[in-house]
């Protein structure tokens, strides 16, 4: 199951196919994600919502927005998001790209006693984080597979979204 994938036919017409790829562990917190996001007016990153969700408070609501609150009312004493400016660096050299993810890390290094960068490392690099900005406001978090089928001849075309990134990484394959 950890490796398990939905699959949802987007669009199709007589010669294309496009079928959206979506990983089950991040479909097993979207409803939960959006509800939370609606709970504080869309202002939050839904990728931290993600972290904390699943990774931090293990599935359990309360315990999410309750770290949210918490972490919003650190973000805003002691210039703590001036001191994440400082340490920007150190957070992009290990490829930590989200930010929000980035000072999140930091607050609970913090409550914690964790190390950040290591952290967020872990959340954005090793496990992945699963929504990427599309189309400024919507977000998604896919992979999309186009078959095109001309003259007997099949090719597939695989896009993936890549974390943290707008850009797509593109395979394609040749049936014969």
């Amino acid at each position: 199951e950890h490796y398990a994938w939905n699959a949802k036919v987007e669009s199709e017409d007589e010669y294309t196919q496009m079928i959206l790829l979506t990983w089950v562990k991040y479909d097993q917190y979207i409803q939960q994600i959006m509800q939370i996001s609606k709970m504080w007016n869309h202002s939050i990153d839904l990728n931290l919502i993600y972290v904390a969700l699943d990774d931090l408070c293990q599935g359990n609501i309360n315990k999410t927005i309750q770290i949210l609150f918490e972490f919003e009312q650190w973000k805003c004493q002691n210039n703590n998001e001036q001191k994440y400016k400082k340490r920007i660096n150190e957070f992009l050299e290990k490829r930590c790209c989200n930010h929000n993810i980035n000072l999140f890390c930091m607050f609970l290094s913090k409550k914690y006693k964790l190390i950040a960068v290591e952290g967020a490392a872990l959340y954005t690099v090793n496990d992945g984080v699963p929504f990427i900005a599309y189309k400024l406001n919507n977000f998604v978090s896919a992979t999309f597979i186009l078959i095109y089928k001309n003259e007997n001849k099949t090719m597939l075309t695989i896009t993936s979204c890549l974390k943290n990134s707008i850009k797509s990484n593109s395979k394609r394959m040749n049936y014969f």
